[in-house]
């Protein structure tokens, strides 16, 4: 909801139906869709195409939200050398183990 009420990623150029709708009908239909499904009470939202394009616009400003926080997490080189630290650490654990045992 808070990038349907801003002008941040909010109007997705693959879809234009949802795109070129006011901010109020774009906050309304989004919570149309995310209340239908998401809380299990509800009904699903009507199968409109203004819904339906609300829909697709949602998952593409996820989508976007996403691309753009894996993209400023990390350093290519910070990735993974948690993963080669922990490696590092169970093959000595391993070999420790494996003299033990002989």
């Amino acid at each position: 909801i808070e990038e349907a009420e801003t002008d941040c990623n909010d109007t997705p150029e693959t879809v234009p139906i949802f795109s070129h709708l006011s901010r109020a009908q774009r906050l309304k239909l989004v919570a149309d869709v995310a209340i239908g499904t998401l809380c299990e009470d509800e009904p699903l939202p009507p199968d409109t195409i203004q819904h339906n394009s609300t829909f697709r616009a949602m998952i593409e400003i996820l989508f976007t939200a996403l691309s753009v926080e894996s993209d400023t997490q990390y350093d290519h080189e910070d990735v993974g050398e948690d993963l080669l630290n922990y490696d590092e650490a169970d093959q000595a654990s391993r070999k420790r183990r494996w003299r033990i045992s002989k």
